[in-house]
């Protein structure tokens, strides 16, 4: 026995049963009734569905790798992660938690990942400040979990972020020469 619900057919043949999308509650049993009648006689048929709950996806935005500078902030974004069974919605709006983890691939008891972190490691954006990272490689890890239903499998996506070599600075000297009323000055800049 599963819930007693009057859904229309949207199949355009009749001997087909199709739901729109979203229509069904997750994670609830219905038992589908056919009755079937022509020329005074009639048949039924039942077949009971299960509308299992979907995985969460977790996303990062700009893809599994990245080459940053050493200067500034870097943003990692889990904002497009989502619950498939919430039509549309994304990230908290769609009822999910995040946590980040960060590993530094080179060195083990390395902490300047805890040290970088700019805010919050629960919000659905990671900022970290570069400076602190040094010229090492990291696996930052979010992991994105349903805020209303704990028992729920989480779902995890990971990015590595690789320190590039800034590129060198040049200083130019710029000299300018002029004739100002017959006198020859020279800028520098």
């Amino acid at each position: 026995g599963g819930e007693v619900a009057d859904f229309e057919s949207e199949a355009i043949e009749p001997q087909s049963y199709v739901s729109s999308p979203f229509s069904l509650a997750t994670a609830t049993s219905y038992t589908l009734v056919v009755e079937a009648a022509s020329a005074g006689a009639t048949n039924e048929a039942s077949v009971e569905v299960q509308v299992e709950v979907s995985d969460l996806v977790a996303s990062i935005s700009g893809g599994d790798a990245r080459v940053v500078s050493q200067h500034g902030i870097e943003e990692l974004s889990a904002a497009q992660s989502t619950d498939p069974d919430k039509d549309g919605l994304y990230g908290i709006a769609a009822g999910l938690n995040f946590s980040w983890s960060c590993v530094n691939l080179e060195l083990a008891d390395d902490d300047s990942c805890d040290r970088a972190v700019v805010g919050d490691r629960h919000d659905e954006v990671l900022v970290l400040d570069k400076g602190v990272l040094g010229y090492r490689s990291f696996r930052i890890t979010v992991h994105v979990s349903d805020a209303t239903n704990s028992s729920r499998p989480a779902a995890s996506r990971s990015v590595v972020l690789v320190h590039g070599i800034d590129p060198p600075l040049v200083l130019v000297n710029v000299v300018s020469t002029f004739d100002y009323d017959g006198y020859a000055t020279q800028l520098s800049q």
